[in-house]
């Protein structure tokens, strides 16, 4: 009897490290531009980061994109690309996005997000800038630009992160006026100062985790 139930263990252990689920990888942009074309690479595909139509995402409404695998139960890891690497997905202020990593034991949806792209980030937040929005969100982009002109290697300028971060801090300043006693607006000073601070001192601005 035992050796009937340790045989049913293993085979119960061994069906479950065999069987294959149905993941679906839902992406939204958040950035100015719709991009037609965006891919996934990851552990399951050995990283790959070309242009692979198996692993080309559908265009869903608006901006967002979708592909749906099967992979076995366990940890895997992935990122977002369009093409190659020069185009991975980066954050809002240009700096690395960290692996995703989740854990498969079923059927799942998994959604994530893209602020910038690496090849492009730069071109996004001028396009957004463009666009009518509240100060708050000027805010945020003029601080983003100042910060990838003044930590990003392919980008560093310090002419031009000073000038963006001065025109986040006059914005701010004006919005402060009429909406006084605001505490969110503590942590956009905060990263201006930061950001002004580092670049009088000539040291370069340490990337955002």
């Amino acid at each position: 009897m035992k050796k009937y139930l340790l045989f049913f263990s293993l085979l119960v252990a061994f069906l479950s490290t065999q069987a294959q689920y149905k993941i679906k990888f839902l992406l939204k942009e958040n950035t100015p531009i719709k991009r037609d074309s965006v891919y996934l690479a990851g552990t399951f595909n050995d990283w790959n980061g070309d242009f692979n139509k198996n692993y080309l995402l559908k265009k869903g409404p608006g901006k967002e994109h979708f592909i749906v695998l099967n992979l076995p139960a366990g940890e895997i890891r992935y990122k977002f690309h369009r093409g190659n690497w020069t185009s991975v997905e980066k954050s809002a202020d240009g700096n690395e996005t960290p692996d995703r990593v989740r854990m498969i034991t079923k059927d799942i949806t998994l959604t994530d997000s893209v602020e910038s792209w690496q090849d492009q980030m730069l071109l996004e937040k001028m396009e957004a800038l463009a666009q009518p929005m509240p100060d708050t969100s000027r805010v945020k982009i003029l601080t983003a630009l100042a910060r990838i002109y003044s930590s990003t290697a392919q980008n560093y300028n310090k002419d031009s992160a000073f000038a963006y971060a001065q025109k986040a801090s006059s914005v701010l300043q004006k919005t402060m006026i009429w909406d006084a006693g605001n505490i969110a607006y503590n942590s956009y000073l905060f990263n201006i100062q930061e950001i002004l601070a580092s670049l009088y001192r000539g040291l370069p601005q340490p990337a955002i985790i």
